[in-house]
């Protein structure tokens, strides 16, 4: 989901995404897929004349994102690459140079982002010593600013609309009768919200935490630990339960449990099978 934030975010991405294995660099590929992006992937199991379409493809750019491995990265020569992404980042320093070498060719500039988790910090540290340059640590767009910005760049398009007036005729009667109730700037919301379902349709990661938070957390027998049995609606006093004492409203739980004769210890296979 932050690939898909940073390649959105992004004015003009023309990017090369680097994983450290073929099996992810396959995973990341679907999904990319999935979302609508124009990817392709390059990893080393790969015969040749699949390795030079994608790169034809990728250079002509028909594909606009290319996902790959190390292995199969080596050669690549592409002109005015926008973006590069260390989806996982590299130990080795040769391999982060080579991998960040990749935009920013020829004079012209670009951009090398590399996603990194709180244990991965001192690579971080470890890079900008050896490089001696200073790596800044960006944010990561939100959902709210790119579909702002996508929904303005979809205004160029809804002006160049020359056959709109055919569009119209081709309205069926039901067509015409739910538009009736509704004014326009729902009509464009519900045009705009299936042409950017993604961008509308999922939470914002703080949206999901909070869900998160909201529901009662189970121990291992799948009933409420201790500290979030009061969250819930509280029982009338005097009415009974049907797993508790009907003068409280007590549930089974919170009552001495008395031993059966089940709980005592069991010796052996044998002498369970004797009893």
């Amino acid at each position: 989901d932050i690939i898909c934030k940073l390649i959105d975010g992004a004015e003009d991405f023309y990017g090369i995404i680097f994983c450290q294995t073929k099996s992810l660099v396959v995973d990341l590929t679907e999904y990319l897929q999935k979302r609508g992006f124009s990817v392709d992937c390059l990893h080393g199991d790969m015969n040749q004349a699949g390795r030079e379409r994608t790169m034809m493809a990728f250079r002509d750019r028909r594909v606009k994102v290319l996902v790959c491995t190390d292995v199969a990265s080596r050669g690549l020569d592409v002109k005015d690459v926008t973006h590069v992404v260390n989806y996982s980042i590299p130990r080795e320093f040769d391999i982060y140079v080579h991998r960040i070498g990749r935009t920013a060719r020829g004079g012209s500039a670009g951009l090398a982002m590399s996603l990194v988790t709180p244990s991965q910090r001192g690579l971080i540290r470890r890079i900008e010593e050896l490089t001696n340059a200073r790596v800044t640590e960006g944010k990561i767009p939100k959902r709210k600013d790119i579909a702002f910005k996508k929904v303005s760049a979809a205004l160029t398009k809804f002006d160049a609309q020359e056959f709109h007036a055919r569009a119209v005729e081709a309205l069926s009667e039901k067509w015409r009768e739910r538009l009736e109730g509704m004014d326009k700037l729902e009509i464009v919301g519900r045009l705009l919200s299936m042409q950017f379902k993604d961008l509308f349709s999922e939470r914002d990661p703080a949206q999901n935490e909070r869900l998160r938070d909201s529901r009662p957390k189970m121990d291992d027998r799948g009933s409420p630990r201790s500290s979030d049995r009061g969250r819930g609606p509280r029982r009338e006093e005097g009415r009974g339960d049907s797993r508790g004492d009907s003068r409280g409203g007590a549930s089974s739980s919170s009552r001495p449990r008395r031993e059966s004769p089940t709980d005592k210890p069991r010796r052996g296979r044998d002498d369970t099978r004797r009893r």
